[in-house]
């Protein structure tokens, strides 16, 4: 899966470009079956720092979640003198996107992937198929 653009849960129509974490304090939020790729990803895309929390795969967020997500997001603003940035799956909006309204005034972002086919052995995208 290759990064492509991120939303946000307030405008999900609107397509933001990956540059938008550059220089910025992220904190990825997921509940997902491989979040050190998820993790990579991001940090591949930028940004100055990257912190986490993770979740069992499936995870569905919960207010006492968001409370502690929230708490994170105090520290680390407290720490570096502005609001981080929070990331989440395409998967776990997906779960319940309206609980992220919570994290207000915090800024949530979408990650959006799509499959990509890496040549390998003389097989590329056109052999896979």
């Amino acid at each position: 899966m290759a990064p492509s653009y991120f939303f946000e849960p307030r405008n999900i129509s609107t397509k933001l470009h990956l540059e938008v974490l550059h220089d910025a304090v992220v904190l990825c939020v997921s509940a997902i079956g491989s979040p050190d790729a998820f993790v990579l990803a991001v940090e591949k895309i930028g940004p100055l720092l990257v912190y986490r929390i993770d979740f069992n795969d499936h995870h569905s967020f919960e207010i006492e979640d968001i409370h502690m997500i929230r708490k994170r997001l105090r520290q680390l603003e407290y720490k570096f003198g502005y609001k981080p940035i929070v990331v989440i799956t395409e998967k776990d909006y997906d779960r319940d996107p309206e609980i992220l309204k919570h994290l207000h005034p915090f800024r949530v972002l979408v990650l959006c992937s799509e499959m990509q086919i890496l040549p390998r052995k003389g097989c590329d995208e056109d052999c896979f198929r």
